[in-house]
């Protein structure tokens, strides 16, 4: 004779044996502690089925108060595990067990039962259906484990502007074009290698422009590291402003010269990028690298509106503030830490390492 008992302290341990099977990965000792905690829990209730005295299968229910797949109240009973002795199966058992969890539900306001199995267990739905469950949805769990290496290394950035340039000197916009690092420009860079001497370096990257490429071989000093050439890097394309001055661009073209400095999303001349192309390209390289070389030092010599947005898109900043200070003096040294894909701005156009007094340019 079939009989269905409510858990209690007694039938602990055989409720809890009987859990191991349904679930093999699990501690006998850690379902016991997990069933004992039942006993008393207002919201859960286990009931074990015995057939002459022998423990044969449980059921666990839950009373959910928060949503239930395909319910239409709240709460709603649910099934958190159903087990049945393979030698006793197909012989009402399960029903025995499932009418118990009913009543319990319903003596505390429920007018539904829950639960669910997985879509390749076919007997176990056709179980549900014979016991008048019927479907409400089909769900495809995901899972995905959690790197902690990567959660908890740190991968370095340092952004560094090139030296001062001849056009610097000349208040001459430059952008794709070129000049040479002044007598300063080459000290700053110098004075900015002295600073990192003895700081680790991984990898060393610089735009494709020759102020760039120079700049990184001094801040490099004798580390036997190879400097990799980007595009990606260079500074933004000025167009038809190349090679003219501040001032002509601004007599020339008044209002893209304003959009430049106070709104650069509307900034467009003659064959010139925009900012948003110069941003993308930008970061979308950076983030390669940073996928690359998780967890090592990685420095970057660039330019002025590139370490602009490489900055604002650490910090989030507008690109209607993206001229905000800091100034970006030449062979500054910008450090961002990231730990995971969190970052820590460390430094942000920095000159600590100048030895004489800054002048922008």
């Amino acid at each position: 004779m079939i009989q269905i008992k409510q858990l209690n302290e007694l039938s602990v341990d055989q409720v809890a044996k009987m859990s191991v099977k349904l679930w093999p990965y699990n501690d006998f000792q850690e379902m016991r502690e997990e069933f004992q905690q039942l006993i008393s829990s207002a919201k859960d209730i286990v009931y074990a089925a015995l057939a002459d005295d022998r423990y044969i299968g449980f059921i666990h229910m839950s009373l959910r108060t928060d949503y239930v797949e395909g319910s239409q109240s709240s709460p709603v009973g649910y099934i958190e595990a159903i087990y049945v002795e393979e030698s006793f199966r197909k012989q009402g058992v399960s029903r025995r067990l499932v009418e118990a969890g009913e009543r319990w539900a319903a003596s505390l306001g429920c007018s539904e039962i829950g639960s669910d199995t997985e879509l390749s267990n076919v007997a176990s739905q056709q179980f549900h259906q014979k016991l008048g469950f019927a479907e409400a949805n089909r769900i495809v769990s995901f899972i995905k484990p959690i790197d902690s290496k990567q959660m908890s290394e740190v991968t370095t950035i340092y952004v560094v502007r090139h030296g001062q340039t001849e056009w610097n000197v000349e208040h001459k916009l430059q952008g794709h074009q070129d000049s040479p690092l002044t007598a300063l420009g080459v000290k700053q860079a110098e004075w900015l290698a002295e600073a990192l001497e003895d700081v680790p370096i991984d990898h060393i990257y610089a735009s494709s422009s020759d102020r760039a490429l120079k700049t990184a071989q001094i801040v490099k000093g004798a580390r036997t590291l190879p400097v990799i050439a980007s595009d990606a890097f260079k500074e933004i394309s000025l167009g038809v402003w190349e090679g003219k001055t501040q001032d002509e661009a601004k007599q020339l073209f008044p209002e893209q010269f304003a959009y430049f400095w106070n709104d650069p999303d509307k900034f467009a001349v003659s064959g010139s990028e925009t900012f948003q192309a110069v941003s993308q390209r930008a970061i979308d390289e950076l983030h390669q690298l940073i996928d690359k070389h998780r967890g090592e030092t990685i420095l970057i010599v660039t330019h002025t509106v590139v370490v602009k947005l490489i900055m604002a898109h650490f910090e989030q900043r507008r690109m209607e503030d993206l001229w905000q200070l800091p100034y970006i003096y030449p062979a500054c040294l910008c450090k961002i830490e990231l730990r995971g894909d969190q970052p820590q701005i460390v430094l942000h156009g920095d000159i600590a390492h100048y030895k004489e007094e800054a002048s922008p340019s």
